[in-house]
């Protein structure tokens, strides 16, 4: 079994998610996420890549990421970010081209990634691992959530559709490259006791996009265990899961452009390193923060 938690999201005022959401941080670079944020102060750029608020500083400086929290700070005294007064689950609904995907915002558990049920396919560099982490650190919170899959149990499914059909979402907007994004708030307390009841009958949670994220996440919540400073919110993360029968996975191709010797073919295939690329989910997202 895996273990999944409602939590107190800082989530976007309603009239002001779509100029919220934003690309994931992870696909866009400083000047890019500059030209997207530019005019625009709901922005989530603002808090995810701040170093466009200090133009010309290195990325990974510290002062960046004092920065961000000072912008999550202040999204939440002007009243654009808000806090949901009691823990609850959400469901985020992705379509595009007419096909939708169905995700159920949560916290997850780093005991469940240490113990292996929560399933990795690549490795991490530590660079990459380290900018996040200082990001958790000066935030206190988990600002990008991880995108998980799963073998969803008949009882879940059933319980999200009848969710959907009987609520109205909270947000309803389009977006970059045409994706419409859909979320309801789930905050009956029987249904949200009932959910990690029901998530007893799922083995293994994957991690699809996110892993530098998770690992991240998980060596903070670790390291502040053994300091004797953790907390509930520190031992957990904050992901969206998604069902697998419902993903659509695209081959991911990239071209070298390198002179080919003409030896090229002769040559032990031992010379030659391949690895499998991960698709990049080019899609932006309604910022869920778990804290």
């Amino acid at each position: 079994m895996v273990q999944v938690f409602p939590f107190k999201a800082i989530r976007p005022e309603a009239s002001l998610a779509e100029k919220v959401a934003e690309l994931p941080y992870d696909v866009v670079n400083s000047q890019e996420a500059a030209a997207f944020a530019q005019g625009n102060p709901y922005s989530y750029f603002h808090i995810d890549r701040s170093e466009i608020d200090l133009p010309g500083i290195d990325p990974y400086d510290p002062q960046v990421y004092q920065k961000a929290a000072e912008n999550l700070a202040s999204f939440q005294e002007a009243g654009w970010l808000i806090q949901e007064t009691a823990p609850a689950y959400y469901l985020y609904e992705l379509t595009m081209a007419g096909r939708s995907q169905t995700g159920l915002v949560a916290c997850t558990s780093i005991d469940d990634y240490v113990a292996g049920k929560i399933k990795k396919h690549e490795f991490t560099r530590p660079e990459k691992e380290i900018d996040r982490i200082n990001h958790i650190l000066a935030c206190d919170a988990n600002t990008s959530p991880i995108f998980l899959s799963y073998r969803q149990p008949a009882a879940v499914k059933e319980a999200i559709d009848a969710w959907q059909a009987e609520h109205a979402p909270i947000y309803d907007f389009v977006s970059y490259h045409e994706v419409q994004h859909r979320v309801w708030l789930i905050d009956d307390p029987a249904l949200v006791a009932s959910f990690a009841q029901q998530f007893q009958a799922v083995d293994a949670l994957y991690i699809a996009d996110g892993h530098h994220r998770t690992e991240s996440a998980v060596k903070v919540g670790l390291q502040k265990r053994a300091d004797g400073q953790n907390s509930q919110e520190s031992d957990r993360f904050l992901a969206i899961l998604f069902p697998e029968n419902e993903l659509a996975i695209w081959e991911y191709n990239r071209v070298l452009r390198v002179p080919v010797p003409e030896t090229f073919l002769s040559r032990q295939p031992s010379i030659l390193r391949f690895k499998k690329l991960q698709r990049r989910n080019q899609r932006n997202v309604v910022r869920f923060i778990c804290t």
